[in-house]
């Protein structure tokens, strides 16, 4: 009796001792939470994942919103069907985007108000909800019992009036400007067509107008190619990116052609706005200019402006603004002319051209389309009246704008 009592007590002490039956099970029960924690991870990711197709579903449909607003803003119908078709075409099948998106999300507002007519903002929901038949289906969910859920998305975008710009080319011009040509008690400068800037009596008689919508078509000399044109000696209407007093302007031919070819040089980051200072380019630049031209005009090759409409016709883009051949210039108060040299000049106004034509000289025309701002110290604002409106995102419920 003695024995057996011994040996049971040594089992139990044995057993005491033993850890691998409580770790097996302290292990088993850690697997079991890093599961639950791996799968809650999973359907999380996963449910961002799909709620960000959503947010740039929404986006790109109020972006299209407010593109056709300025494009044919009364009817609202339309607006409407480009809003829907944008929206499903971004959404994936799975998201079933019949069910995703209709008429009745889409709503036309004024300043952040609904309204029934004369919108300036549009704002759109995109779902997958259990009431439309399109809930997202989870993963793990399912084991503790959450088969689905409902997600949403809005965005909404509105018209604005741009002030600056971004990717300007590489040219200021004077700003549209009225002066008497028979001022000058010099026979040379007396009714010969032209600002004769050496003329006091002339610059005296200098009243800036700027341009402004009344002013579609007009011709502009973008760049002289003759040195006779020059407004002054060694000044060809070529300036360095990016402002002065927002950066250090690059300087030279090659990047005056990369600037004028696309936005990827000094012009690419930083804006353009009235009130800035530019650092002018000397020198006529005849190549880098014209190579940065030509392949702007081969980029769109049957770009032609129609004196008829006022606007451009035969571009190979829908819509004409996006040509490669409309592109933002600076405008400069010619009551105060640029000087000789690698001096600065003030900007006065920013607007959009189309680029007309170039001769073997490197003449360089443009059609005025429409300007963004006149200076501030003459319209009393901080950018001016804009006569240019974008389309432009003002909220987003993924990104919290």
């Amino acid at each position: 009796m003695s024995s057996r009592r011994t040996l049971l007590t040594r089992r139990l002490a044995d057993f005491g001792r033993d850890e691998r039956g409580v770790a097996a099970l302290f292990y088993g029960l850690l697997m079991v939470a890093l599961f639950g924690f791996a799968a809650f991870a999973v359907d999380t990711a996963y449910m961002h994942f799909k709620r960000t197709k959503l947010q740039n579903a929404a986006d790109a449909a109020a972006l299209a919103g407010a593109s056709s607003l300025l494009a044919h803003g009364e009817d609202l119908a339309l607006v409407r069907a480009e809003m829907i078709e944008y929206a499903r075409a971004n959404l994936d099948p799975t998201d079933a985007p019949l069910s995703a998106v209709a008429e009745a999300d889409i709503l036309f507002m004024r300043d952040g108000v609904p309204v029934a007519e004369n919108p300036d903002q549009v704002e759109i929901t995109v779902y997958r909800q259990a009431t439309r038949g399109n809930a997202l289906s989870l993963f793990f969910g399912p084991v503790v019992g959450v088969d689905q859920v409902d997600l949403q998305a809005t965005a909404r975008a509105g018209v604005v009036g741009a002030c600056d710009s971004k990717c300007v080319k590489p040219f200021i011009v004077p700003a549209k400007f009225t002066w008497n040509d028979f001022a000058s008690t010099d026979g040379k400068a007396r009714g010969n067509g032209k600002l004769d800037v050496w003329s006091a009596e002339e610059m005296a008689s200098v009243q800036t107008l700027g341009w402004s919508d009344e002013d579609k078509g007009a011709q502009i000399l973008l760049k002289p190619g003759d040195p006779a044109d020059a407004v002054v000696p060694s000044q060809y209407n070529l300036v360095d990116l990016p402002p002065v007093n927002k950066g250090v302007p690059v300087p030279g031919g090659a990047m005056l052609r990369e600037n004028i070819r696309g936005c990827e040089g000094s012009n690419a980051e930083t804006t353009v706005a009235p009130g800035d200072e530019l650092q002018l380019e000397p020198g006529n630049t005849v190549g880098p200019v014209k190579q940065g031209i030509r392949e702007l005009l081969n980029a769109d090759p049957g770009a032609y402006w129609d004196a008829a409409t006022l606007s451009v016709k035969g571009s190979v883009h829908t819509d004409p603004m996006s040509s490669e051949r409309v592109v933002v210039v600076a405008f400069y108060d010619p009551r105060y002319p640029p000087v000789s040299g690698r001096t600065t000049q003030r900007v006065y106004q920013v607007g959009a051209v189309f680029i007309e034509a170039m001769d073997g000289k490197g003449t360089v025309t443009a059609r005025f389309m429409e300007a963004l701002a006149r200076s501030p110290e003459d319209t009393g604002g901080s950018c001016g009246d804009p006569f240019l409106f974008l389309p432009r995102l003002m909220l987003d419920t993924d990104r919290g704008g």
